[in-house]
C-alpha cells in the first residue's frame, strides 16, 4: 500500500488551544470562583466553567490537528506521492473523550459549541474512513487495468465489481456526514477557537469529489469490459459467418461503450481531482472509439449478411481502426 513511506510531524495545535481555553488569572485555588455572563445571556461559572472551556478547547485542537494530517495524506496522494498514514481515528476518539469527560452543567453557549464540536469530529471521522477506504482501494483498480490489458476480462470483471462496491462505501460514508459538514456554525466555531469551517467543507467536499470520481471509473471500466467482451463475441460469430448474432453482439458492445463514454465524460464535467482526471480521462477516449468500432463492426455484418463483400471490408477496416486509435489512448 501507499501509506508506507510518508511521515509527517505531530502539531502541537491541541496543546495551545487547550491552554488558550484556560483563564490566564491563576490557578483554580486562587480566589473566590467568579461567574459570568455569557452574550446569549446564559451562565458559566468560575473555574467549572474554565475546565469545561479547556476541554472544549482540547477538542478542537485535535480535530484540527487530525484534519492538518489528513489534508497534508490526500494532498500527497492526489499528487500521486508515496506517504505513511495510518489515520486520524485516535485524534477523532481523543476529542471525543474529552467532550464525553466534561465534568459539571455547560452554560448555554458551552451546550452550543460542544454540539457544534462533536459535529467537527463526525465530519472529520467520515473523511478519515473514506480516504482510507480509496487508498486501500487503489490496488485493486490497478489489478483491474493490468487484467484489461491482458484480456482477463472474466478476472477485471470481478475486480471492477469489487471496486465499485468499495468506492460505494466511501460515498456513503462521506454522505453519512453531509448533515455535519452543512451544520457547520462559523459564528459558534470560529469565534471560540482557530476553526476555519470553510476549510473544513471544502476537505469534506474535494474527498467527495475524489469517491464520486473512483466510483464512477469503476462503472466506466465495467462497462468497458462488458463491452469487449460482447465485442469479442460479435467477432466470433462474424468469422463463423453468423452476420445476425454478430450484428446483434456488436449492437450490444456499443451500447456498454456508449454507456461507459457518459458515464466518464459526465465525471469529468464535474472536474474531479487530479488524481482520477487521467484515468477518467483514458476511458472516455477509449470508450469513445470503441463506441465508433463497434457501429463499424455491425454495419460490416450487416453487410456481410446482405453479400456485399466490398462494404463489409471497407467498414471493417474502419472498425479495427478505430480499435486502433483506442488502444492509442
Amino acid at each position: 500500500m501507499r501509506r508506507r513511506s510518508y511521515l509527517r510531524g505531530l502539531s502541537t495545535t491541541a496543546v495551545g488551544l487547550a491552554l488558550a481555553g484556560c483563564s490566564s488569572g491563576g490557578s483554580g485555588d486562587e480566589g473566590p470562583a467568579d461567574t459570568g455572563t455569557g452574550g446569549n445571556g446564559t451562565t458559566s461559572s468560575g473555574n467549572g466553567g474554565r475546565r469545561i472551556d479547556a476541554a472544549i478547547a482540547a477538542a478542537i485542537g485535535e480535530l484540527n490537528t487530525g484534519l492538518g494530517e489528513l489534508s497534508a495524506a490526500q494532498d500527497r496522494f492526489a499528487a500521486d506521492e508515496s506517504f505513511d498514514f495510518a489515520g486520524v481515528a485516535d485524534r477523532v476518539d481523543a476529542a471525543r473523550s474529552e467532550l464525553d469527560g466534561i465534568e459539571g452543567e455547560p452554560s448555554g453557549e458551552q451546550s452550543t459549541a460542544i454540539e457544534q464540536v462533536r459535529r467537527y469530529a463526525s465530519v472529520v471521522a467520515a473523511m478519515n474512513a473514506a480516504f482510507l477506504t480509496l487508498v486501500d482501494a487503489e490496488p485493486t483498480a490497478e489489478d483491474a487495468e493490468a487484467a484489461v490489458d491482458a484480456e482477463e476480462y472474466d478476472r477485471a470483471e470481478s475486480l471492477v465489481a469489487e471496486l465499485e462496491t468499495t468506492t460505494g462505501e466511501a460515498q456513503s460514508t462521506l454522505e453519512g456526514a453531509r448533515s455535519d459538514a452543512e451544520g457547520l456554525d462559523p459564528d459558534v466555531l470560529e469565534s471560540r477557537e482557530s476553526v476555519e469551517v470553510a476549510r473544513i467543507r471544502e476537505g469534506y467536499a474535494q474527498l467527495m469529489s475524489l469517491a464520486n470520481g473512483f466510483n464512477a471509473l469503476a462503472r466506466a471500466n465495467g462497462d468497458l469490459i462488458d463491452g469487449r467482451t460482447a465485442l469479442a463475441t460479435g467477432r466470433d460469430h462474424a468469422d463463423a459467418e453468423e452476420y445476425g448474432e454478430a450484428e446483434s453482439a456488436f449492437g450490444r458492445a456499443g451500447d456498454r461503450f456508449e454507456a461507459a463514454n457518459g458515464t466518464a465524460t459526465s465525471a469529468l464535467d464535474a472536474r474531479p481531482p487530479e488524481r482520477v482526471t487521467g484515468p477518467l480521462e483514458l476511458a472516455a477516449c477509449r470508450s469513445g472509439h470503441l463506441t465508433t468500432a463497434a457501429e463499424h463492426f455491425a454495419a460490416s455484418a450487416r453487410a456481410a449478411a446482405d453479400g456485399d463483400r466490398s462494404e463489409a471490408a471497407d467498414e471493417q477496416d474502419a472498425a479495427e481502426d478505430a480499435v486502433d486509435s483506442a488502444e492509442n489512448c
